[in-house]
């Protein structure tokens, strides 16, 4: 569920319920689920799936299977603020580098655990 008015899905803070997105699949024994979704104010970080993704058969929280990425096509300014950040209006310096995990801490911030930004549940 996004903000009103917006495709916002905006973050849980206090007591805030955040946003929530929903997929129905219809899956059999044998198929994986991996997920993607760009991390908020980035240049070109995003959430990803880890290794082969899940057993789509698994319930449960799989948050801990999640991790985030860097695309390595724009030059990585802090997150949301960033001079040439896309969605500051800026055009993005680009890069040419293989996809790696963003460490953590980094050259910005230190991020709390993953599974403390995105939670991604089976039922």
């Amino acid at each position: 569920m996004a903000a009103a008015n917006s495709t916002v899905l905006l973050p849980k803070i206090g007591t805030q319920a955040g946003g929530k997105v929903f997929q129905e699949l219809n899956i059999k024994s044998g198929d994986r689920i991996a997920i993607a979704t760009m991390y908020g104010f980035s240049n070109d970080w995003f959430f990803a799936s880890k290794d082969n993704g899940v057993d789509a058969m698994q319930k449960g929280d799989i948050s801990a299977s999640i991790g985030l990425f860097d695309n390595g096509t724009a030059l990585n300014q802090f997150p949301g603020a960033g001079i040439t950040q896309f969605n500051l209006a800026g055009t993005p310096l680009t890069e040419s580098n293989i996809i790696n995990e963003v460490p953590n801490p980094n050259a910005f911030t230190t991020l709390p655990a993953i599974s403390n930004i995105i939670k991604v549940t089976l039922q």
